[in-house]
């Protein structure tokens, strides 16, 4: 409706406000987008939620990489994950989202009385964490993050590296590399408010880790905060992990992350040679899958695939979710599969 009525505007934005959950797509409230209350939900109906896949397949029917969809916001809890932003690349060039919980909506007043704000889909997303800020950063936790989706592919294919050299360690000792990754996870930030009466729960729903906090210790350097002996992986994993926050500097435009989540304003500097950097070692504001022995059976919607459209395994089509089933382990999915079995 809206290209066609207003044909003259060269730069579109869209905006999805409801409840989120990320990728999750279980047959339960707020574990995907935009339910519709108004016709009620069934547990074998996908007719009237949306699915990251279910956008991600319209958007692509109007816009290219040649003829973007400027701008993409998801005003709604969960949505800020590196899988949300590798499945909208070849869409979308600019996305604001929240990898945490939202606390409220939008600080639209903010967003739209700022000047630049509808000169780019880069001005928008950065004014929309902005205004977030302003509007509740005594209010947290909560976090929201904006970022360039022309980085997205990239980060797919270092994560994809990360995980290959991550499986080679796991083939060589499986049991230590196993404990290993569940104290990688304990020294990384969970992107939901912690309770320890409820954490099974949360981990069967939201899965998510902070992406920054995981390549900082899979790269050696964040091993030791909670009285651990500290774990120490292997040279060649260690690089893997810094080439992918190389990328995670360059896609991040901006992050703001409340309380337990960093406490942090993360601002890039853009120097003399358009180089952008950032001035502190805080968390990026991306999330990632990362399931566990326990839940990994019921994360079926982690996947590539079409899960269909019943049963209680979601809806899939999770592009950054996928395999290679070349006999190695070299993809994100890939090396959970092996860890969970």
């Amino acid at each position: 409706w809206a290209t066609e009525n207003y044909p003259d505007y060269q730069k579109h934005s869209l905006i999805l406000w409801n409840h989120g959950g990320g990728v999750y797509s279980d047959y339960k409230p707020n574990y995907f987008i935009c339910t519709d209350d108004e016709s009620g939900r069934t547990s074998d109906s996908l007719d009237n939620v949306l699915y990251v896949g279910e956008i991600s397949e319209l958007l692509e029917k109007y816009y290219t990489k040649k003829k973007s969809l400027e701008f993409l916001g998801f005003d709604a809890c969960f949505m800020g994950m590196f899988e949300v932003a590798y499945q909208f690349r070849n869409s979308v060039k600019y996305m604001t989202f929240s990898p945490a919980t939202e606390f409220g909506g939008w600080n639209y007043e903010y967003i739209f009385s700022q000047p630049d704000s509808c000169l780019s889909g880069k001005n928008f997303a950065i004014n929309a964490v902005d205004g977030y800020k302003v509007a509740y950063n005594s209010a947290y936790p909560n976090t929201m993050t904006a970022v360039d989706l022309q980085f997205a592919s990239e980060l797919k294919e270092k994560i994809d590296i990360l995980s290959e050299r991550l499986g080679e360690e796991f083939s060589s000792d499986k049991t230590s590399m196993r404990e290993k990754m569940e104290r990688v996870k304990n020294n990384s930030i969970l992107m939901h408010q912690k309770d320890d009466n409820n954490l099974n729960s949360l981990l069967l729903c939201y899965p998510y880790y902070e992406l920054g906090s995981l390549l900082r210790c899979f790269s050696n350097e964040n091993l030791t905060l909670k009285n651990d002996n500290g774990v120490k992986f292997l040279t060649s994993t260690a690089s893997a992990a810094f080439q992918t926050q190389d990328v995670l500097e360059k896609m991040i435009l901006k992050t703001w992350l409340g309380g337990e989540y960093g406490n942090a304003y993360r601002d890039s500097e853009k120097l003399a040679d358009n180089t952008i950097v950032f001035t502190e070692n805080i968390p990026y504001g991306i999330s990632i899958f990362f399931s566990n022995k326990n839940n990994f059976y019921h994360h079926r919607f982690y996947t590539s695939e079409k899960t269909g459209s019943s049963g209680v395994f979601g809806y899939g089509c999770i592009e950054a979710a996928n395999k290679t089933d070349n006999g190695k382990i070299d993809t994100w999915y890939e090396l959970q599969c092996a860890l969970y079995e």
